[in-house]
């Protein structure tokens, strides 16, 4: 116990940064799932619309399926997929309406 927190082997299973408990949510504070929690994938935006994003909650992705350094970078992991994830990542956030469009 931690805080009052429960730290189980729930805790081990994670996204490459850091584990998929604590990379959801704040505890205790609501959350939209955007695909399976359990089931890590190397396209946790594939079939997101900036319509599936719920507002003033946490959107909870897919987890990535990688290490740290597969997300990260580094001189001696090059990782050609990292690219292509972040340009997701800001198609994505880009198509989310702005205070004038709502």
């Amino acid at each position: 116990m931690l805080l009052g927190i429960r730290v189980d082997d729930t805790w081990l299973p994670n996204d490459g940064l850091v584990n998929t408990v604590a990379a959801g949510a704040p505890l205790e504070q609501p959350k939209h799932l955007l695909g399976p929690a359990d089931v890590p994938t190397k396209e946790p935006f594939a079939g997101i619309n900036p319509a599936d994003l719920a507002a003033g909650i946490w959107n909870v992705f897919q987890p990535y399926e990688g290490d740290h350094m597969s997300q990260m970078g580094g001189f001696f992991h090059r990782n050609k997929d990292v690219d292509h994830y972040y340009n997701e990542l800001l198609t994505l956030l880009n198509g989310l309406p702005t205070k004038q469009e709502k």
